[in-house]
Order: structure tokens, then sequence, then C-alpha cells
């Protein structure tokens, strides 16, 4: 077959029919894909896409808990995880009646108070009334240095002393830009509220259970490291009977 053939624009009376183009690519013991063989890879690759940015959506957007929009007052543990604190606290009330589910307890269980076990936190508002480009959701929160919108593309953190949350890149780009790692352990002011937080985090190997700073949403390699630490704790002193 002539080299251009295939791409003139005109038909080659020089080129092979299509049918023997098709035996050539036969009998040779593999097989040529049917036209809807391909629609079908395509519609379950499409709807696999479709999945994912529903689930991503979901993620940043709804308790983990009740899976209803997130509302204040909102909550973080220390997985990084959000949650409605009025779900919440009804979930915590269920499991003391042994009537919670088998999901919740996969989901919070590891929160046993309220007052030292979550942190309230300052979400703020996208200031972009509609989706991203590429985005199929609107996602209503945003990193008030930044702009970036909390979607799952871009890494969020919560400074536990204050409840701020903000982009990890805002934080370094207006906190720690140009501060070596022994300026890492003092103290800084948060760049929203001013209040004192230990940014050590930010350069340590692995995310570290009990530090200031918390990433929202980390990876299944940081979360599993967070919860052999947090397996790994003394386990708290009940409080003596009067």
């Amino acid at each position: 077959m002539p080299r251009d053939s295939l791409h003139q624009g005109t038909w080659d009376a020089s080129a092979p029919a299509a049918d023997e183009v098709l035996a050539w690519c036969g009998n040779d013991g593999g097989s040529i894909a049917r036209r809807d063989d391909l629609v079908r890879t395509k519609d379950t690759s499409v709807k696999a896409a479709v999945d994912d940015e529903e689930a991503r959506h979901s993620r940043w957007t709804l308790c983990c808990l009740s899976r209803q929009p997130l509302q204040p007052p909102v909550v973080v543990d220390r997985l990084g995880q959000l949650y409605n604190k009025e779900a919440l606290l009804e979930y915590m009330i269920r499991r003391a009646k042994k009537a919670a589910s088998v999901s919740e307890h996969e989901v919070a269980r590891h929160i046993k108070s309220v007052k030292t076990d979550v942190r309230q936190v300052t979400l703020h508002a996208n200031p972009v009334q509609e989706a991203e480009r590429g985005d199929i959701h609107y996602f209503p929160y945003a990193c008030p240095l930044t702009q970036r919108v909390m979607n799952g593309k871009h890494k969020f953190v919560c400074l536990w002393p204050c409840g701020c949350v903000v982009s990890e890149t805002g934080l370094r780009e207006t906190c720690l830009a140009g501060r070596s790692k022994r300026e890492l352990i003092q103290p800084h002011a948060c760049p929203q509220c001013a209040r004192a937080f230990l940014p050590d985090a930010l350069v340590a190997e692995e995310p570290r259970w009990g530090a200031d700073v918390v990433w929202l949403y980390p990876s299944r390699a940081a979360r599993d490291a967070l919860q052999a630490q947090r397996q790994a704790r003394p386990k708290r002193k009940a409080a003596p009977q009067p």
C-alpha cells in the first residue's frame, strides 16, 4: 500500500479495498474490535469518570457521617474528615444506645469526645458562584488566602489551635516562605486569625497524630500512618468514681 494512500483526501485506486485491509488484520490469532465493543468501552470510561467526579464532590461538600451538605458548625477530626457537628453528636447518642450502624462506626468510632477529638473549623465561602472549568459540580468553599477552591484538586489543611482552613500552598506562601527548617519548630501566627500554631508538620516525613497542622482528606498512606499512631497511643484512663 502506498504510504500516502491512507492520508490523502481522495480515494486511491491503487490502495487495497477495505475488506482486504480487514483480511490482513485477521487470521493471525487476534481479534478485531467491533463497533459495539468500542462504544461499550467508551461508555464504561465515561461512567467511571462521572463516578469519580461524584465521589470527589461528595467528599469535599458533604458531612462524612450523615452524607448531608456541610452546614455550620462543622468540625474536623485528626484524620482530616469533616462532619456536621449536629450529625456527630447524634451518632454519639446512638452509639451510647448501641443503635449506630456499622457504616457509622467505620467512619467515627475513634471519636470519644467532641471536646478533645474534633475541632470546630472556619470554612470560607467560594467567591466564584459557578463551577470551575473541568468540574461538573460547584464547590462552595475556597482558601481565604489564595482563593483556590476546596475541591480535592488542591491540598487543604486545618490549623488545629484555631480551626482556620486554608490551602497548603496559601499557608506556605503567606506564612512560611523563606523560613529555615529550624524556624519551623517555633510558633507562627495563623495568617488568617493570628493565633499561634506550630508548623513543623509541613516539613515532616509523614503526618503526626496531634500535630497543629491537619490535612483534610489526606492520601491513603498518610491516613494509614495516622491510624497506626492513634492505635499505638496509650489508652485514656477512666475518670475516678466519686
